[in-house]
């Protein structure tokens, strides 16, 4: 049960991006997704179903939501905290999500900063993710495409 939950959740944070970036009619990703996963068991199944249409039913409350609780942290800004890397490219997370912007128009597309912190298992600080923040809105565009933090030579 637990790991077909976990696995549901997956399923629908994809579905949901697929509906969102592609524009996708919600049940056909549905329906194709169960298709595709048959042994994620009723519970599963119904969890992905409640996931994604709840999620699309109260996304202008999250979106209000989720604005109120970051009144200094303008769209046009992202700030990704990666603790991996892929050789060549700097952040995993960061390259992921720029590749998932680069559709939208240049003049509507955020920078993306992407900082590289935490590999060997340093500590990532509350100290440190503020000062990430506070570089983050001073900037305006990254001075690089991967930033690296508490690197030691």
């Amino acid at each position: 049960m637990k790991h077909q939950r976990r696995r549901a959740r997956a399923l629908a944070l994809q579905a949901l991006y697929e509906v969102d970036c592609v524009g996708h009619l919600p049940g056909q990703v549905i329906g194709r997704t169960l298709e595709e996963n048959p042994g994620l068991g009723e519970d599963g199944a119904e969890f992905l179903r409640r996931s994604v249409s709840g999620t699309l039913q109260a996304a202008t409350t999250l979106d209000t939501w989720i604005a109120g609780c970051a009144p200094q942290w303008p769209v046009a800004e992202l700030a990704v905290l990666d603790r991996n890397i892929s050789p060549g490219h700097g952040g995993i997370f960061a390259e992921e999500l720029r590749s998932a912007l680069y559709d939208l128009e240049p003049a509507a597309r955020p920078e993306v900063f992407g900082y590289v912190l935490g590999l060997g298992g340093r500590d990532v600080t509350p100290k440190v993710i503020e000062d990430i923040v506070h570089e983050t809105l001073a900037a305006g565009a990254p001075a690089r495409e991967d930033l690296w933090v508490g690197v030691q030579s």
